[in-house]
């Protein structure tokens, strides 16, 4: 990958003329204005679900001017308060998709032993990755976009400044407030793979009507960096300007009740200086360009120029190091917001409530009728019918009264509750779910049980979706991987006991991507859901050894790792202190020095504990170095087994 600084800005292509960096970064922006267009209705969408979702509930997109505007008071005694029920079904869905997990397994490709071996290499590979990426805190930050806009972006790319210090080269670098250059030495890290949630707002699709990624012809990913980030990135110093952001202020319309001042939350932008808006533009690869073309530049200055930079696709090919994530796919690129479906009902819902409340201020400050000119009408205005107030009237005048109200009209009170559970008809989050309570009249556990499947049936299209992604990433994440690391690095992961195993590898251990889900995780979506079917099973039976009837040692280690209760080894060694002594002599052996035989060890727990460590592949590893290590651990299982003929 070449970086190209800026004496060097005329670039060649080599079937056609030269094209200076001018007329690169015009193709380039004029392209983003052209897709910024095109995005324009999406972009609106998101926008007002994010008004709605933070409670400025009072607004609309406006189709002439391409913004959000806000509706203003019609009278000025209107109530606008906002009950918004979007919020907590917002936080529901969230803390449902937090509770699932995924489970990454690698298929070998053949049955051959150096595949199998390959395949647990590329688990093991994944799960130090996602360890060290913070995979959690990642797939929480796309679940946000994800829930908010309908979409979010994953970025799969190889990081050079990843990863372990492996030496150092000479740069010269030009001093603050100086025209002078000054030689340092630059660290040159190993790399690494990192992962970017990217905002819908920030990605710009070839086509809005594709179906994916992998249907895009190119794609373009905006973002707003300092002029400093930019010249640590590409050793080059650009100009910087003053660039507009996203935020959040306060809107300028009231939203409250009679007379109140509050006000909501909408989107707005503020001014960034020094900063330079960055464009990078993918394109997949074509007959022209059978690599594909990977550009990145500011308004003025390109960065950098090159090809695809990463092979991550099927037999050794290109393609765009993004996925896409949706909340419901429609058959568009960009998924679809569950607010979205919410916002009518959310508008309906605040104008019940509101007329409500108009109707309670009727009755409780009441409206005042009397006859023209019997009172002073400036003073009842200002004053009004104070307790203890003295009111003069004209001599013969019918003294003031107040106005008879009218019942509330049971329609509305029904049209409220109908609206309710419109809410949970179109969301797809249930009452008990998403108020923390039972329903009325609701006491079985069977129906409740029910209730909380019916939830996360409604919920399995963002599961699959969510699943659908992470593989994706995963295979990407193998093939990048397989083509940049070339030399062995030490990598570490933490195995089923919560230890921490550390390994060696490099791409020529990435033998297979055929990535799929652990049948752990599609047993049920929830901890708790997942430790009920597991009790449930063991109740019937279905775990047991056929021959023995009992449930083995393995399988129990398996249901352990199922429900989450920690591990079955740890807890036998605090009951059984034979099992830390057998790991002791296992240690001893490996050594080289002989294990201390005692007549009162459980002799058989020791005898199948040596075995089970003899198949594992700790053990053959450690044979390879050690020829007569087997010896010595058939020499100690053969005592245990005199010990235990001497028994019988």
């Amino acid at each position: 990958m070449k970086y190209i600084k800026k004496e060097e800005a005329v670039i060649k292509d080599k079937k056609e003329a030269k094209y200076d960096e001018h007329e690169i970064c015009s193709f380039i922006f004029d392209l983003l204005e052209k897709k910024r267009r095109e995005r324009l209705p999406y972009e609106l969408k998101w926008r007002l679900a994010i008004n709605f979702l933070q409670g400025d509930q009072y607004s609309y997109i406006d189709s002439v001017s391409g913004g959000i505007m806000e509706v203003d008071n019609v009278q000025w005694w209107q109530e606008r308060e906002v009950f918004n029920q979007i919020a907590p079904i917002y936080d529901t869905r969230l803390a449902k998709l937090s509770k699932l997990k995924v489970l990454m397994n690698v298929r070998p490709a053949t049955n051959s032993k150096d595949d199998v071996k390959s395949s647990k290499v590329c688990k093991k590979i994944l799960e130090s990755i996602e360890e060290d990426l913070e995979m959690k805190k990642l797939q929480k930050q796309a679940n946000i976009w994800a829930e908010k806009t309908g979409s979010a972006i994953w970025g799969v790319f190889w990081d050079k400044n990843k990863g372990k210090t492996i030496g150092y080269k000479e740069q010269y670098v030009v001093k603050e407030n100086s025209d002078k250059k000054e030689k340092i030495n630059v660290a040159i890290k190993e790399g690494g793979i990192n992962y970017e949630i990217i905002s819908p707002f920030d990605f710009f699709p070839s086509n809005v009507y594709a179906k994916d990624i992998e249907s895009l012809d190119y794609a373009i990913w905006y973002k707003v960096m300092s002029v400093k980030e930019i010249e640590n990135m590409f050793n080059i110093t650009v100009e910087g300007y003053e660039n507009n952001v996203v935020s959040y202020s306060k809107s300028k319309t009231n939203v409250g009740g009679l007379g109140s001042k509050g006000h909501g939350y909408s989107e707005s932008s503020k001014n960034i200086d020094l900063s330079a808006e960055v464009i990078s533009y993918f394109e997949k690869p074509t007959n022209r360009y059978p690599k594909g073309r990977y550009i990145v530049c500011t308004k003025d200055n390109v960065l950098h120029m090159g090809d695809l930079p990463y092979i991550n696709a099927e037999d050794g090919e290109r393609e765009l190091p993004f996925v896409i994530q949706k909340s419901l796919d429609y058959g568009e690129f960009f998924g679809e917001s569950i607010i979205n479906r919410l916002i009518p009902l959310q508008r309906r819902f605040n104008n019940i409530k509101n007329r409500k409340q108009e109707y309670l201020n009727r009755v409780a400050i009441g409206q005042i009728t009397y006859e023209k000119g019997s009172i002073d009408e400036d003073d009842v205005i200002d004053m009004g019918l104070a307790p203890g107030a003295v009111i003069p009237r004209r001599q013969g005048s019918e003294e003031p009264s107040y106005l008879r109200t009218p019942a509330l009209p049971s329609t509305i009170l029904s049209d409220e509750k109908a609206t309710e559970e419109l809410f949970i008809t179109l969301s797809g989050v249930s009452e008990m779910s998403r108020n923390s309570y039972n329903p009325k009249n609701v006491t079985s556990g069977v129906a409740l049980s029910l209730l909380q499947d019916q939830d996360d049936t409604r919920l399995a299209l963002n599961y699959e979706n969510m699943y659908d992604t992470r593989i994706k990433i995963a295979k990407q994440t193998l093939r990048i991987l397989k083509n940049s690391v070339t030399t062995p690095r030490l990598s570490k992961y933490v195995d089923m006991k919560g230890q921490v195993e550390v390994f060696y590898w490099d791409g020529t251990n990435i033998n297979s991507t055929d990535i799929y889900i652990d049948s752990t995780s599609l047993l049920a979506k929830t901890p708790e859901s997942r430790r009920e079917l597991v009790l449930d099973l063991m109740e019937r039976g279905l775990f047991n050894d056929p021959d023995t009837g009992k449930v083995t040692k393995e399988t129990l280690v398996k249901l352990f790792e199922m429900i989450e209760l920690g591990n079955w080894e740890d807890y036998c060694e605090s009951v059984n202190p034979n099992i830390s002594k057998v790991d002791r002599e296992n240690i001893n052996m490996l050594k080289g020095r002989e294990a201390k035989f005692k007549p009162y060890d459980e002799h058989e727990l020791h005898k199948n504990e040596h075995i089970n460590f003899m198949l594992s592949e700790e053990f053959e590893n450690a044979c390879e170095n050690d020829g007569d290590l087997e010896n010595r651990f058939l020499k100690h299982i053969e005592l245990h087994d005199k010990a235990l003929n001497s028994a019988s």
